[in-house]
């Protein structure tokens, strides 16, 4: 269970790193998880973004609302930038469970954040081996063993539809170039429920509205919803389908 944001095109750092604070520290929205107790996300986190297309990662251990390096990143200028918190359910509070977890297929790197708890199986091809003990991972490495280049899209879709035993699917499937996102869930609808906002020249997706950012027109994104975005150029585009 985490909070997420991805941000695309032009914008400023402090007001995302400022609301994943808030997010992890359960001073934001109300919703399910924080209805009757306090749910903070402490178990880590972590930020990619893109410089000379690749994407860079710094994670850590600690909770982002305490780690001294976060306030690091308030200068960074990216055209690309996700930031993840982690509140653990599968896999203890180490370095290799914290997102994302990253890997290579057909020569080219993929960078995985996931919310959500997936209970069920997941094949994954010999070739790949998991540094951590998270259902998470093994999901990334799951959508790898299935995942067919000349036929991105279509088979992406097909292997989280055969999912079933899940609390959400929620996650961002990165490249330096395109991203995509799904937000699909069976529980919690308010805490699992993604927003999106589009304005001229950026694109933002949270986990929940960012204070920092509430001037902007923001929309819940449809439970299975599957976003395709494309951020290699200045100005980024967003797709949206049904998953």
């Amino acid at each position: 269970m985490c909070r997420m944001i991805l941000a695309a095109g032009k914008f400023e750092m402090k007001p995302l790193l400022d609301g994943l604070v808030l997010m992890a520290e359960d001073r934001n929205e109300r919703h399910e998880e924080n209805a009757h107790s306090i749910f903070k996300h402490p178990d880590g986190w972590s930020i990619a973004y893109k410089k000379k297309n690749q994407l860079e990662i710094y994670k850590s251990v600690k909770p982002c609302f305490s780690d001294e390096k976060l306030t690091e990143f308030e200068s960074l200028k990216s055209p690309f930038v996700v930031l993840h918190a982690r509140q653990a359910t599968v896999g203890n509070t180490t370095y290799h469970n914290v997102h994302p977890f990253c890997d290579q297929f057909s020569q080219k790197m993929y960078t995985f954040f996931h919310n959500g708890t997936v209970r069920e199986e997941l094949p994954i091809s010999p070739e790949y081996h998991p540094k951590g003990s998270t259902d998470s991972e093994r999901l990334f490495y799951y959508l790898l063993s299935q995942f067919e280049m000349d036929s991105a899209i279509p088979s992406y879709k097909s292997a989280l539809n055969r999912l079933k035993n899940y609390s959400a699917l929620n996650s961002f499937f990165c490249t330096a170039d395109q991203t995509f996102v799904v937000n699909a869930h069976s529980k919690s609808p308010q805490y699992y429920t993604m927003k999106y906002s589009v304005d001229s020249d950026s694109i933002i997706i949270s986990s929940e509205i960012l204070p920092g950012l509430a001037q902007r027109n923001w929309e819940p994104l449809i439970n299975r919803s599957f976003i395709q975005i494309e951020h290699s150029a200045n100005i980024p585009t967003l797709t949206i389908d049904s998953l």
